[in-house]
């Protein structure tokens, strides 16, 4: 291969290829005393919690996160139990034990020490149990238990650390949802015991169904507020045509909604445009459903936990409460 900057081409076992001519410039670095500057301010919140203020000096200031007070990390509520000020990733532990009698649990894991440590169950209905992360250990052999007997392997190339003892999550900082405004709709914030914001409006209440909702764009290009509970369509069909009856699917661990979306791109974060939106039909009672992914093959569901329920007459867009999307 040879080139010929003069002319733009290049020339390709034998072969010319001509290149269009490209501009191109310096990315010029900008100084940090280019963009707003801002300073942090921190303010006690009730329960054990800080908020962290950010004051630009152009005026403005944001609520940049909730810490928790003495252990330091940023709060996530959205995770189980709701409003409990816990850390944003919990990793789990459960098979792995440091002695050959199985009893002393350990937490194994690829990074830093994390703030806390649960043991998940599968089991619907059951919460996390949460522990503190005790010692880091560097053991050459780790036991688990299998089938009750507790069998040794080498241990892998990672971090372990000893579980230590149960952090109750009722005795973490909570929140408390507070519903703001009247009408069709409410918006959903989190609020300490005494009333001060921990963060933006997150969610949407539907005072008609008594329910929260989220904010899609229809099909008809508005935007609305689809019920939480909704389920999405799925591949699978009752008959094996695969053309009369789709179906939508719940999971064992929730209960189905009264409407069923067909899923679309995320165009605008937070926001899901759908293909449709369908009352939800029957419950499907047959063990058997048919894929059109496998050319509509038949699809025993008989071991799986869930629910399959048909896909209804359509909903109007306009039945649901209307959202107005402000870009600032």
């Amino acid at each position: 291969m040879a080139s010929d900057s003069a002319s733009g081409r290049v020339v390709f076992f034998g072969g010319v290829l001509t290149i269009a001519p490209v501009a191109c410039s310096v990315a010029e670095a900008l100084p940090s005393i280019a963009f707003v500057q801002g300073t942090i301010d921190d303010q006690a919140r009730a329960g054990g919690m800080v908020a962290r203020f950010i004051d630009g000096d152009d005026g403005s200031r944001i609520l940049h996160e909730v810490l928790h007070q003495t252990r330091g990390y940023r709060c996530d509520f959205g995770t189980v139990p709701e409003n409990t000020c816990l850390p944003s990733q919990v990793p789990g532990f459960g098979s792995t034990f440091a002695d050959p009698g199985c009893t002393q649990e350990l937490l194994g894991l690829y990074g830093t020490r994390p703030a806390l440590t649960a043991r998940f169950s599968s089991t619907c209905g059951v919460e996390p149990e949460y522990y503190e992360v005790g010692a880091e250990l560097t053991p050459t052999t780790v036991y688990t238990n299998v089938s009750g007997i507790c069998e040794s392997r080498p241990a892998c190339s990672m971090a372990y650390f000893r579980v230590g003892a149960r952090v109750m999550a009722d005795g973490l900082p909570q929140a408390m949802t507070a519903r703001e405004g009247v009408g069709t709709l409410q918006a959903m914030r989190r609020v300490d015991g005494d009333g001060a914001p921990l963060g933006f409006p997150h969610r949407f209440w539907n005072p008609a169904i008594d329910r929260e909702c989220y904010p899609i764009e229809a099909p008809d290009g508005s935007y609305r507020c689809l019920a939480s509970d909704s389920m999405g369509t799925t591949q699978s069909w009752a008959e094996p045509t695969c053309m009369v009856t789709q179906l939508a699917e719940v999971s064992s661990c929730a209960m189905p909604g009264s409407h069923i979306f067909e899923y679309g791109p995320i165009c605008i974060p937070g926001v899901r445009a759908v293909g449709g939106i369908f009352a939800r039909g029957a419950l499907h009672g047959s063990m058997t459903v048919y894929n059109e992914l496998s050319s509509c093959r038949s699809l025993d569901i008989g071991g799986r936990s869930g629910s399959f329920f048909a896909v209804g007459p359509s909903v109007a867009p306009a039945t649901l409460p209307e959202l107005q999307l402000i870009i600032e």
